[in-house]
């Protein structure tokens, strides 16, 4: 391949880049994909199972390991662009562990709340990939990225919390009929 190839080449890409990005924005598309049949209500699949994270850290000579896991509920309420809003609430969500030391297991008793009320939430939306973005409430930072169907939204969660460290997991969601 002669050397004025090789650099027309990438040239001819960035024009066809270019020309695409120019039909859009005169078309009036936008670069997402628009979202539908999102708004409606979600639920856990399985009861007690919505979202499941665990995590494992060194605290001094011990070794933590927590598992969190509860029922969750998505209430989305509107969808503009590839912007949707609602709110979400936890129920049923219990967090447990144990620490271990000197090759001596202490459990963490179960600790549960029934419901954690509702808290607003606003996600960025392309097709069917959800980002919930980070929140952070008192220290402990949540953040999400999934996707959903008709029927199922199912995706990753990272809970940061200073206190032990990252917990990760997944939630699974069913929509209401």
């Amino acid at each position: 391949m002669s050397k004025n190839i090789k650099i027309l080449i990438p040239i001819l890409i960035l024009v066809v880049v270019a020309v695409v990005l120019i039909v859009y924005n005169i078309l009036g598309k936008p670069l997402l994909t628009p979202v539908s049949g999102l708004r409606g209500t979600w639920k856990s699949s399985l009861p007690g199972k919505g979202m499941q994270v665990s995590g494992e850290s060194k605290i001094g000579p011990a070794t933590t390991k927590i598992y969190e896991a509860g029922d969750m509920e998505l209430i989305i309420d509107s969808v503009k662009s590839n912007t949707a809003s609602g709110k979400i609430r936890l129920t049923n969500f219990c967090v447990s562990g144990e620490a271990i030391a000197a090759g001596t297991t202490i459990a963490i008793p179960e600790q549960c709340v029934e419901d954690s009320g509702y808290v607003p939430i606003v996600m960025q939306v392309s097709g069917n990939a959800l980002d919930f973005g980070t929140a952070e409430i008192e220290g402990v930072k949540t953040s999400m990225q999934g996707s959903y169907t008709a029927d199922t939204m199912t995706g990753t969660m990272t809970i940061t919390n200073p206190a032990f460290g990252d917990l990760k997991g997944e939630f699974n969601l069913s929509r209401t009929k």
